[in-house]
């Protein structure tokens, strides 16, 4: 049977482990590379936390167009006096007004486009009748004239 790989290499903590301790300076010399990555590491996770920070900001802010600073540790570090944006139950509280109040537009609108086409149908009949009545009127005048002819 074969062994397993991982179990059987010793692991390089358990191998430290083995060797006699050292002393701070030489502690200090092997791991000051380490040491050194650490930090830097710690400072690029801060800076991009407050790239993170001031993005976020940026966009759940309502824009403002004043900017306030405060001292912090002789840092000038500029925050903005824009509001919050509002809670999401209200905004879809908003929402749900305002589609109601669509509804309700959209309704009134299909009620005067109704209203709109029935007038204009009465119109249509009412100009059909006029006309009618105009033919019949010029006719009348016609033969009024030829009786006036006559006599």
């Amino acid at each position: 049977t074969q062994s397993d790989p991982i179990t059987t290499t010793p692991s390089p903590l358990s191998a430290s482990r083995r060797k006699p301790p050292l002393c701070q300076p030489c502690a200090t010399r092997l791991l000051s590379s380490q040491i050194s990555r650490y930090h830097a590491t710690k400072e690029i996770h801060a800076r991009k936390k407050e790239e993170c920070h001031l993005r976020l900001l940026a966009t759940r802010l309502l824009p403002s167009n004043t900017t306030h600073t405060t001292a912090k540790n002789d840092n000038s570090r500029g925050f903005s006096s824009r509001q919050p944006l509002p809670d999401p139950s209200q905004i879809n509280q908003r929402v749900s007004q305002l589609k109601q109040r669509l509804d309700m537009l959209r309704s009134q609108s299909n009620d005067v486009a109704v209203r709109v086409t029935a007038k204009t149908m009465e119109n249509d009949e009412r100009e059909k009748r006029l006309q009618s009545n105009c033919a019949k009127v010029e006719l009348a005048r016609e033969r009024l004239d030829r009786m006036r002819q006559c006599l």
